[in-house]
């Protein structure tokens, strides 16, 4: 978790949500700033990092910003680096709208499994990437702003509890 790459990005000794990847028209960024904000609410400050080259940039920013949540925006990083990136998480986000589930499976889900973290999935039921973190131990709700307080709550209770995080992320 607190590696070479996370110590160049002065990331500290909050709990970290990330997200890497293509964050395009078919997912919607308010759902990372809304979950990051609900988890603080619950108590337990985070850290949003989000690693990507996005038009949704703009919206995000502005969103992290309404919600006071501590964002940190990060263009895509060498490949060589990506172990390093997505083993600073604690936990690891998955979005895709539910239109794009039924022909659209998130390559980043096999990335996230292969870095042995926890995994929240904003993705439709009948999408793979659902089945997948489901049996890795992860959570997976439909990706609509209505699913937060759920995935907060599990958020929040995952890193309460030391070692859970660990136990999860060895299913994967």
């Amino acid at each position: 978790r607190d590696n070479a790459w996370s110590a160049s990005h002065g990331l500290g000794e909050r709990a970290r949500l990330v997200y890497s990847g293509t964050l395009g028209f078919k997912h919607n960024p308010e759902l990372l700033t809304g979950l990051a904000a609900a988890v603080d609410a619950l108590g337990t400050p985070v850290d949003l990092v989000v690693v990507s080259e996005t038009v949704t940039a703009p919206v995000l920013r502005e969103d992290a910003a309404a919600r006071d949540v501590r964002l940190t925006m990060l263009p895509f990083q060498p490949y060589e680096d990506l172990p390093e990136v997505l083993g600073s998480a604690d936990v690891l986000l998955v979005l895709l709208e539910a239109d794009a589930g039924a022909f659209s499976v998130p390559s980043k889900t096999l990335s996230y499994l292969c870095a042995g973290r926890p995994i929240v999935g904003f993705v439709p039921a009948e999408n793979l990437a659902a089945e997948l973190i489901s049996e890795s131990g992860g959570l997976v709700l439909p990706p609509e702003s209505a699913s937060i307080p759920a995935a907060a709550t599990w958020v929040h209770d995952l890193l309460a509890e030391r070692g859970l995080a660990e136990k999860i992320g060895a299913t994967s």
